[in-house]
């Protein structure tokens, strides 16, 4: 399309001009095959706006829908939030006010709003763990970031985000982290988001169930939602801080905030029981949920004039530039710009901000919380760990409860006076720009005093022999494993660390593996663990560079399709490696790692959403005794995205395909949908049986149809030696 100096608009050669064109026309895929783009000067300025649609049939896009409660009261009263999300096939969100079309397959159990509009949501400290020390992903399609930061850094002080990038639901930081699986909290803004209401039906039967869709045209994801006459409560518990270093002086305290939602609204009145088992004691061991002021809480503003709450707002005191604190200007009561607003968890500043990205402190009257406060030792030699449980107490057996960890650690300053790896304005882990030398392999050197006289530009082979021979006094690595392993036994002993894994601090400033507290001694156990990893480690370090290993063979497991990859490692052989792939339909990606290419990570092909049943999956379904079996088999239907489209919609199909279950029901005869199945029991769950049914036309094949379970089914993955050895293994 273009448009002329005469304000004439071509749309495949013919011309609309604005005496016949409506102010608003829709032009659908069907009319516009082709576009071409002419930049031109309009003489008198005219401007034209075309609005991107989606096709009516909703082809091109994924939908993804949740539940906040599996099951809720069938009172009438109870009611729960669904939530649905948009993306394109690349995991963009898709334009805002795309249409979402909500269903309830069994209307009396449950009534819902019929219809949302995608739109933009903002989420306040989503918690994740870090993919490597530059990559995080987040739970929705991303529209812009307002920070990453790590987890104990709830006053947002080192942004880790700050030059980076993200595509989809991925963000690449510009910063990396301390560790590769690092604690982090996200601030970001949400794309392609909708969500609705689902309404109870009074006089539901406990166990009942049915399936709430969601729906873009034809592309529609579902979830299961039941009847169940308790209550239905979420909690919710974060700690500010949740790590202390015991080696600074002061007070190490901590406020500890529960959030309750009951039955989809916000639990006022519920009371909490609260525990503590560590070091340290809490203020109060009950509390009320209700509306409480929240004196400290920083964020990263979303604008110049709009920064978010991480609760619902129930009144604002003021907005304070946190660089400059409260005795500053209250950018929220100071009308310069506007007045200053609020709405749920969003607030509109009289004031605007510096820079649309400004660090500011919120003081505000949230909606149901319960406070109580952390008051943690002010000596010791760590590390240790406190933890602090909120149970739900409302005169019932629900059990409801949460539990988080405050960490104690003991970082010390060093002769220069600065505690290694820590920002000493922040107090917090440092991490590196990614133009730094962290591209390269760690300095072994840094981390032992017997590794000195190695030389990192000389490559990692090169290095290890060093620190082996400076730690043993060989000329290299020990020629086995057992003599691998007692090098790096005793290296531990001594040092608390291994030289060659430099990623690994000492014991006693870090220890993060999670451990059981049933035995009590959690730092004992923990440190076993931290030792056992690092010497094992140290060892496969040791091992790739000088011992044979044997025969040449292929170690690792995992369900791709469940888990989106699965990595395997060359075992024995000589490296480097070579890796392929063979059978399967589409390219599957092989991402390869490890010294000499010895591990891969294999991930599906890419694949186009396209709509339609892509295969069929047999199910094993229990169900209450009043069927004449108490159990069924039957076939749940899964489009190109590997999503359900429907459940339990009777037999599979001939005899002849390998995959015929006869459904039998309390009404007698075979079923021939799940709603035929309802004398027999409730919702379609159970366990795989049988192989997936492909249901595919060769149309949709031709468009790119290639879920996982087909397309990963039977690919052989082969990994060849340096001596031209191979193995293969077969993913199934």
């Amino acid at each position: 399309m273009r448009s002329t100096r005469a304000g004439d608009l071509h749309i495949k050669k013919d011309i609309f001009h604005w005496g016949a064109l409506s102010i608003a026309q829709t032009i659908g895929d069907n009319e516009l095959q082709e576009m071409i783009e002419v930049l031109d000067f309009p003489e008198f300025g005219n401007r034209i706006l075309v609005r991107s649609v989606l096709p009516s049939s909703g082809q091109g896009v994924k939908v993804t829908m949740s539940i906040e409660n599996s099951c809720i009261r069938g009172d009438g009263i109870a009611r729960t939030k669904a939530t649905a999300v948009v993306t394109d096939i690349k995991g963009s969100p898709v334009p805002d006010n795309t249409t979402v079309k909500w269903s309830v397959n069994d209307t009396s159990l449950f009534s819902i709003v019929p219809q949302s509009l995608t739109g933009e949501k903002f989420v306040s400290g989503e918690e994740k763990r870090a993919i490597s020390l530059s990559t995080v992903s987040v739970k929705f399609p991303i529209v812009s970031i307002m920070g990453v930061f790590i987890k104990m850094d709830t006053r947002r002080q080192t942004n880790f985000f700050t030059g980076g990038s993200f595509l989809g639901r991925t963000i690449t930081l510009g910063t990396i982290l301390p560790f590769s699986n690092s604690e982090v909290i996200i601030d970001y803004v949400a794309g392609g988001v909708t969500e609705t209401t689902i309404q109870s039906i009074s006089g539901t039967t406990e166990g009942d169930s049915t399936f709430i869709n969601a729906a873009v045209g034809n592309v529609r994801d579902s979830r299961s939602l039941c009847v169940r006459n308790s209550r239905n409560i979420v909690l919710s518990i974060v700690s500010d801080p949740s790590e202390h270093n015991l080696c600074l002086d002061g007070a190490h305290n901590s406020t500890i905030i529960a959030h309750v939602r009951d039955n989809g609204d916000e639990g006022q009145g519920i009371g909490i029981n609260w525990g503590e088992d560590g070091p340290g004691e809490i203020d109060k061991t009950f509390t009320l949920v209700k509306n409480q002021t929240i004196e400290f809480e920083f964020v990263i503003s979303q604008n110049f004039f709009t920064v978010n709450t991480k609760y619902k707002i129930v009144s604002v005191v003021g907005v304070w530039l946190a660089e400059e604190g409260k005795a500053s200007t209250n950018l929220f009561s100071t009308s310069m710009h506007r007045t200053g607003s609020f709405n749920e968890r969003e607030i509109i500043l009289g004031t605007d901000l510096p820079d649309q990205r400004e660090r500011v402190i919120i003081e505000y009257k949230a909606r149901s919380i319960a406070i109580i406060q952390y008051t943690g030792p002010t000596t010791g030699t760590g590390p240790a760990i406190s933890t602090i449980t909120a149970k739900i107490d409302d005169g019932t057996q629900l059990g409801i409860e949460e539990e988080l960890d405050i960490t104690f650690v003991y970082r010390c300053p060093d002769e220069d006076g600065e505690i290694p790896g820590v920002d000493p304005a922040t107090g917090l882990p440092t991490g590196q720009g990614l133009g730094g030398s962290r591209i390269k392999e760690p300095d072994c050197g840094d981390s032992s005093a017997a590794a000195d006289s190695c030389d990192s530009e000389e490559g990692l082979e090169a290095q290890t022999e060093c620190i082996c021979g400076a730690l043993t006094g060989e000329d290299g690595c020990p020629a086995t494993e057992d003599g691998c392993r007692e090098m790096c036994q005793e290296d531990y002993n001594e040092n608390g660390f291994s030289s060659l894994h430099c990623e690994v601090e000492t014991a006693d400033d870090f220890c993060k593996r999670e451990t059981g507290r049933s035995s009590g001694g959690v730092f004992e156990q923990c440190q076993i663990n931290h030792e056992e990893a690092t010497v094992d480690k140290c060892t496969e370090r040791c091992v790739d560079h000088s011992v044979e290993t044997g025969e040449l063979s292929i170690s690792g497991e995992g369900n791709i399709c469940d888990d989106g990859e699965v990595t395997y490692t060359a075992v024995g052989g000589a490296g480097p490696y070579t890796w392929g792939a063979s059978g399967g339909e589409g390219d599957p990606g092989l991402a390869l790692s490890g010294d000499n290419n010895k591990k891969v990570t294999v991930t599906p092909p890419d694949k186009e959403v396209v709509a339609g049943t892509a295969y069929r999956l047999g199910l094993k379904v229990t169900n209450p005794a009043s069927c004449p079996d108490g159990a069924f088999d039957c076939g749940n239907t899964v489009g190109c995205d590997g999503v359900e489209i429907s459940g339990c919609t009777g037999p599979l199909g001939p005899a002849a395909e390998g995959n015929n279950w006869q459904v039998v029901c309390t009404t007698g005869g075979a079923c021939e949908s799940f709603l035929d199945c309802a004398p027999c029991g409730t919702a379609c769950s159970g366990f795989a049986i049988g192989n997936p049914l492909d249901k595919r036309t060769q149309q949709m094949i031709d468009d790119g149809c290639l879920p996982c379970a087909l397309s990963m089914d039977g690919v052989t993955i082969t990994v060849t030696d340096a001596e031209g050895v191979s193995v293969v293994t077969v993913i199934s």
